[in-house]
């Protein structure tokens, strides 16, 4: 019988690190990698299905700087626009409230639902817009230059 294997840790966003920090994350672990270093050659292991069973040799051969991102994207929670989680964990309130105000204007312009936002109470709005910055990081991206290349669909 098949053992099922245990999820792998999550770590959270560094708080106050930018982009680049983690750009210089990623070309560590590429060397790392490249190197032959076994704990950075365990973490492709680990997290990419390719080198599951590969040889620190093969690992060494074949690794990539996207595989590189790949594997620190998902240790930080999934690769679905890792680059913009981090680059808006350091937005102000007033970009937040700029980007909630671009959101009801799409709102009511596309007609996202039946009612517009002037014909909510105050209490639907604040739902609504909680809503929107808890769990709508696709929504979010339509506002974002990067994540509107990866995302072209979106309707603008």
């Amino acid at each position: 019988m098949r053992r099922a294997r245990q999820p792998l840790p999550v770590q959270p966003l560094r708080p106050g690190a930018e982009w680049k920090d983690y750009q210089r994350e990623i070309r560590d672990l590429l060397k790392g990698a490249r190197a032959g270093v076994p704990t950075i050659v365990q973490r492709f292991r680990d997290r990419m299905l390719r080198y599951a069973n590969a040889t620190a040799e093969e690992v060494s051969a074949t690794v990539s700087l996207g595989y590189a991102r790949y594997v620190l994207a998902e240790e930080y929670g999934g690769r679905g626009l890792f680059e913009h989680r981090v680059k808006a964990a350091k937005e102000t309130p007033a970009q937040t409230r700029a980007w909630i105000e671009g959101c009801w204007e799409d709102h009511d312009r596309l007609r996202w639902s039946a009612r517009r936002r002037a014909q909510m109470s105050a209490r639907e709005q604040e739902f609504v817009e909680a809503a929107w910055a808890t769990g709508s990081d696709l929504i979010r991206s339509r506002h974002c230059p990067v994540c509107r290349r990866c995302w072209p669909e979106i309707p603008l």
